[in-house]
């Protein structure tokens, strides 16, 4: 057997014994991060077994809006994370490469293979950019970032005739403009044409509350706006909840020191009716129940936190807590109520 095949098999039974005690400890395998973790492994294997023909179909089948997890992610997202996860596997970047090349030669004019190229090209980009502040980068890196980014859009531009009507074609657009650092009014007509075609593909409005906190050159009054004009634009079987998913998002993506509450526009009633509203809509996610404790708790909403602890039981999903206000930190200051 080949070197870099064994080296790749190494790594998928690695991952594979990291998702099988993952199975273990929690069984909602639909659910949250765990599931797309292992979700995000069939991609990972195939690609890492040059199975072009089983990327096609997980492609095309996660092309779906109904194809989701319990939380409501679409399962296409894990197509993005598992060649990504392969790319970045081993530190092995040229090599990587190697199998891609190979898929795009078998099928020219695959969908999937276009996405997966601009994925590698930004991902590689951001390995030599690495993830410090602007003035902690080299100048070799900012040429390399340069040279690879520009690589990722090239696949993209290459590939929009026959692929942009996929989801994740304009999700890796959006993260290479970006990356680009794209004036906000071109990222605002990416944003506008991705949701036209793609109004519930909740990525496209994660790259575009991205682009407006801080550190893009935002602000919080901004970042409040749009999500207020999300829930009206989206469509209206989720519009409300988009509202909770976007600042789930952007929590998790700031320091520690950041207080959603003190620091940002966000407001708690409006929060608490759109975590109501996907609470509605995906009734099975105990990942979502787990979530909007923690926002309650975090919110000194007593009466919020205690009906919602009262339904969790003995269930532990540490992940989603915020490290400050761990679920054991939330019991202590509003104690549940014994049965």
């Amino acid at each position: 057997m080949k070197p870099l095949l064994c080296l790749l098999l190494s790594s998928w039974l690695s991952i594979s014994a990291n998702a099988q005690e993952t199975r273990i400890t929690n069984i909602d395998i639909e659910d949250g991060p765990n599931a797309m973790r292992l979700a995000s492994l069939s991609a990972f294997r195939a690609l890492a077994l040059g199975n072009f023909e089983e990327l096609e179909k997980l492609f095309e089948r996660w092309n779906n809006p109904g194809e989701r997890l319990l939380d409501g992610t679409w399962k296409l997202s894990a197509f993005s994370v598992g060649v990504q996860n392969f790319y970045a596997e081993g530190n092995l970047w040229p090599h990587r490469y190697e199998p891609l090349k190979q898929w795009r030669l078998r099928f020219p004019k695959s969908k999937a293979a276009a996405v997966a190229e601009a994925n590698y090209w930004r991902t590689y980009a951001w390995h030599a950019r690495g993830p410090g502040f602007a003035n902690t980068v080299t100048k070799e890196g900012w040429a390399l970032f340069n040279e690879r980014i520009e690589r990722a859009e090239q696949a993209l531009l290459e590939s929009k005739e026959y692929a942009s009507d996929n989801p994740l074609w304009y999700r890796e657009y959006l993260e290479v403009a970006l990356s680009m650092g794209w004036p906000r009014s071109e990222f605002r007509k990416l944003f506008d044409e991705a949701v036209a075609k793609a109004p519930l593909f909740y990525h496209h409005y994660y790259a575009m509350t991205i682009k407006l906190t801080p550190a893009w050159g935002g602000n919080y009054e901004q970042l409040e706006k749009f999500a207020q004009q999300s829930i009206r634009r989206a469509d209206m079987s989720e519009g409300a909840s988009l509202y909770a998913r976007l600042y789930w998002m952007i929590d998790s993506q700031l320091p520690l020191n950041f207080d959603l509450f003190r620091d940002s526009r966000v407001s708690w009633p409006t929060l608490q009716r759109a975590f109501d509203e996907l609470r509605t809509q995906r009734p099975k996610s105990k990942w979502i129940l787990h979530a909007y404790a923690s926002f309650a708790c975090r919110a000194r909403d007593r009466t919020t936190y205690l009906r919602l602890r009262a339904q969790m039981g003995n269930d532990k999903f540490e992940d989603v807590w915020h490290p400050a206000h761990t679920q054991d930190v939330c019991d202590r200051r509003y104690p549940p109520v014994k049965t």
